[in-house]
C-alpha cells in the first residue's frame, strides 16, 4: 500500500530535522509568503556587507 502524503511530510521533515542539515521546523511558517518574507530575512542577514544597509526588493 502507498504512503500517505501526510507519511511523506513527517518523513521529509524528520530528515531536514535531524542529523547534519539540522534546519529547523517553524510553525508560524504557513503559507508561501511567510516562507518568501523568511527566504529574503535570511539573504539579508547573510549578506549585510553587501547591501550597505539596502534592503531587497521583492
Amino acid at each position: 500500500m502507498p504512503e500517505s502524503e501526510s507519511m511523506i511530510e513527517k518523513k521529509l521533515i524528520e530528515q531536514l530535522i535531524y542529523g547534519d542539515l539540522q534546519w529547523v521546523y517553524r510553525e508560524e511558517l504557513k503559507t508561501e509568503t511567510d516562507l518568501w518574507v523568511n527566504f529574503k530575512y535570511i539573504l539579508e542577514q547573510n549578506n549585510k556587507d553587501r547591501l550597505n544597509g539596502e534592503s531587497l526588493i521583492i
